[in-house]
């Protein structure tokens, strides 16, 4: 058993791509499976054309939140778009799990079924953090029904969360988000504690190139994400997701979860939420070095070879 796979929602952010939108909004009406998900959209206002995109589509949208973040950095701007959205589902509607979409990603018609079905053989897991839907695994090396189970962050251009990690992060909101900026890096070492899921071939386009967090359309990230498209319109056996492990990392931290590393990673965890003081800080800095980024090297070393 899992979560309640009923009380799923999802929410589309949107700012200034109302022609991405458009083509989002698309293929989210085309996703298996949606006539019992609840579909809402955060606005962060400045663009008119947005507007259109968002009214001639008010049918699909249960909940219209409208934001208009004040902060001068960007990356502060798209957390604030982000914290409201999983508030909205979370605290608001009462949700079991959230997905998110950024409007500048494309997803395939079995991005929702992927997600239930990993609830519901995971959901129950005190390990289980969420999903993430992208991989940079070739599809002439990996198969439609495949996934990965790994300790790595949140995808945030396509990724869902279930409750019980948004009320585990929910109190370090004020402290950590400051510090980095973006809501991907700060609750990063916390996702580690656990894993997060992934499908072997990817289930989102991203289209955001030279992005707050990316780098140009023919980056590692961008091509892989290409080469693992499995397209919009996926033929995938909903009854048949197997376990596998790629060959092709994400980024060098994306590591195999592994149970025996689970108190290393809640270690760094706890010194992230005592960062205030100089000691933890301190140890925090010395791991990094001496142990994590290490780590790092022959996880990148492993695949290279």
């Amino acid at each position: 058993m899992g979560l309640e796979v009923d009380a799923i929602h999802i929410v589309i952010i949107a700012f200034d791509r109302p022609d991405l939108l458009s083509k989002l909004i698309k293929s989210t009406r085309d996703l298996t499976d949606l006539k019992q998900t609840q579909v809402h959209v955060v606005q962060q206002l400045g663009n008119d054309s947005v507007d259109k995109v968002i009214e001639a589509n008010k049918d699909l949208f249960n909940q219209h939140i409208k934001t208009n973040p004040q902060d001068v950095r960007v990356d502060m701007k798209i957390s604030a778009n982000r914290i409201a959205a999983y508030e909205l589902v979370f605290e608001t509607l009462q949700g079991s799990a959230a997905i998110i979409f950024e409007d500048d990603v494309l997803i395939s018609n079995d991005t929702l079924v992927f997600f239930k079905s990993m609830l519901e053989q995971f959901g129950e897991n005190p390990k289980f953090r969420g999903v993430n839907f992208g991989s940079l695994e070739p599809a002439n090396r990996s198969k439609y029904n495949q996934y990965f189970i790994q300790r790595f962050g949140l995808h945030g251009p396509a990724s869902g969360i279930t409750r019980n990690t948004w009320t585990a992060l929910r109190p370090h909101l004020d402290l950590l988000i400051p510090d980095v900026g973006s809501f991907d890096v700060a609750f990063e070492q916390y996702l580690r504690t656990g894993f997060m899921i992934s499908p072997a071939r990817s289930r989102y386009l991203d289209f955001g190139a030279d992005g707050t967090h990316t780098g140009p359309a023919s980056s590692h990230y961008f091509k892989g994400l290409s080469e693992s498209w499995i397209g919009q319109e996926a033929q995938s056996d909903f009854q048949d997701w197997r376990l596998s492990k790629p060959t092709k990392l994400f980024r060098d931290d994306c590591f195999e979860y592994k149970k025996s590393e689970d108190t290393f990673f809640q270690v760094l965890w706890v010194l992230k939420r005592w960062s205030r003081f100089s000691a933890s800080r301190l140890i925090h800095k010395i791991l990094y070095k001496f142990v994590y980024i290490p780590k790092c090297e022959a996880n990148r070393q492993r695949y290279m070879s």
